[in-house]
């Protein structure tokens, strides 16, 4: 279960989403492993929520971000299993150069040095997991948008007021989620100058920017997933409130590990109420993200 898993759950409670894109015809129909792992997964976080009620979905169709997340979060899943195949073939392999060849009693120059299987695949899970980051901070973006949420705008407290509420968090989960796109851009292929060893040299897996670009990219990645936990937090105790347009009575109306990520979520960072104060800490959130904290508790 990955913490996107998670967050993307508590979404769903938070939009009152329509639970029919988790049923179980979706992986009959597109057999794929990640897609089925994802399915499984989320609908053990919602086991027990209101959603499941006949009638608790607000739309037919939810919005792409919200009705694909299974698969969104499935192509990651698979993506990210390719490259823990390279990476144990990679660290089971030899990289010498030359390599003795006992049974010949000789000396081969090779090149098993050049490890481009794995630079790619790491570029493979970059690209794979940039639309999981934009998917996510999207459907925090619907959430603050009253024509969506159905909620008041920005997930103020007291509806009509002029308080930005939450809005600010759109703006600043925007630009991490360019900022983590940015680095998706893959790096395998390209080749830096060189004249070393008088020009035999000549070829660069580009390896280690690749990861280093992945570990930055993780980085960005937790920040928008604790925006995204605030929003829906803050989505779901509105819905909770008379005249919420939803079944949801309370978190405990949620589902059993969406709940428990809830009451986690809360005790970090408070209900945001009508006084233009957005929370005043996100970091030790961030932190519960980066640790997997969220995901263990899940």
């Amino acid at each position: 279960m990955s913490v996107f898993d998670v967050a993307g759950a508590l979404d769903l409670e938070a939009f009152g989403a329509n639970l029919t894109c988790l049923h179980p015809i979706i992986e009959q129909t597109r057999p794929f492993p990640g897609l089925a792992a994802t399915l499984c997964a989320l609908r053990a976080l919602l086991a027990g929520s209101y959603l499941w009620q006949p009638g608790a979905a607000r739309f037919l169709q939810d919005p792409l971000t919200f009705r694909c997340l299974p698969h969104i979060n499935g192509a990651a899943r698979d993506a990210l299993a390719y490259a823990r195949t390279i990476l144990q073939l990679e660290l089971s392999s030899s990289q010498s150069n030359p390599v003795v060849v006992v049974a010949e009693r000789r000396i081969v120059s090779v090149g098993n040095f050049d490890i481009g299987p794995l630079a790619a695949a790491l570029d493979f899970v970059r690209i794979a997991l940039a639309p999981v980051v934009t998917s996510a901070n999207e459907r925090a973006v619907k959430l603050l948008q009253a024509a969506y949420s159905g909620l008041p705008a920005g997930l103020a407290a007291i509806a009509g007021s002029p308080d930005d509420a939450l809005s600010e968090l759109a703006v600043a989960g925007q630009a991490i989620t360019v900022e983590a796109r940015l680095l998706a851009h893959p790096v395998s292929y390209e080749l830096a100058s060189s004249v070393k060893g008088d020009g035999i040299e000549d070829r660069a897996t580009m390896a280690p920017l690749s990861a280093r670009r992945l570990a930055d990219m993780v980085q960005l990645c937790a920040r928008v997933a604790a925006i995204e936990f605030v929003v829906a937090a803050q989505a779901i105790d509105l819905r909770a409130l008379p005249g919420g347009q939803t079944g949801l009575t309370g978190p405990d109306q949620l589902g059993l590990g969406t709940a428990r990520v809830y009451r986690m979520i809360r005790e970090l960072v408070p209900f945001t109420h009508g006084d233009g104060t957005l929370p005043a800490d996100l970091e030790p959130l961030v932190e519960l993200v980066s640790r997997g904290d969220l995901t263990a508790v899940a």
